[in-house]
């Protein structure tokens, strides 16, 4: 009979913990970001290694305007007309801050192009395809040399539920984006 009970509370704890392992989360990605279709809802999804900020000077607004990119690769720029040259899956963003480094905060999706303060006026995902949004939000958080991103964005205005949706998390470490002089 002891035996039994000593059988029993083996198999109990051994279910427990069997179970316990079966039930781990699966890990994925921290740094990725995703494209998906509102027909297919099926996500393309990509990893992200670096992230690079370019300050391109101050506006007629008195803001300055930065170019963001988070890519799965490094990119090499070729010149400011002919963006990135690369095999890489990227996200470029353009916005527009007040200050000359670019600080935290959430920015939005200004359609008009205003340049106002803490606005988005571009944004371009290339993945299998390539596609350019239209309405969304980033937020950016630095924390002494390193930055976080993430940003859900639209390529459409009016609705989003049948739209493109582009969304992205970026944790880490970022670098000077710089153009090749002409």
């Amino acid at each position: 009979m002891k035996s039994l009970r000593l059988n029993l509370i083996f198999c109990t704890l051994l279910f427990t913990v069997l179970f316990l392992i079966g039930c781990k989360k699966e890990t994925t990605e921290t740094n990725y970001f995703s494209v998906v279709d509102s027909y297919s809802n099926i996500p393309q999804k990509f990893g992200l290694k670096y992230c690079s900020i370019m300050n391109n000077g101050i506006t007629s607004k008195n803001t300055y305007e930065y170019y963001l990119m988070v890519s799965s690769s490094s990119i090499f720029i070729a010149d400011i007309l002919n963006w990135p040259d690369s095999d890489g899956k990227y996200v470029m963003i353009k916005l527009y801050s007040k200050d000359e480094t670019l600080p935290t905060g959430q920015y939005t999706y200004d359609p008009f192009s205003s340049k106002d303060e803490n606005t988005v006026n571009y944004c371009n995902a290339n993945y299998s395809g390539s596609m350019i949004f239209y309405s969304g939000i980033i937020n950016i958080v630095h924390n002494g040399n390193r930055i976080t991103l993430d940003f859900e964005f639209y390529n459409t205005i009016t609705n989003p539920e049948i739209s493109m949706k582009l969304d992205g998390y970026y944790t880490g470490t970022v670098e000077e984006l710089i153009l090749p002089p002409k």
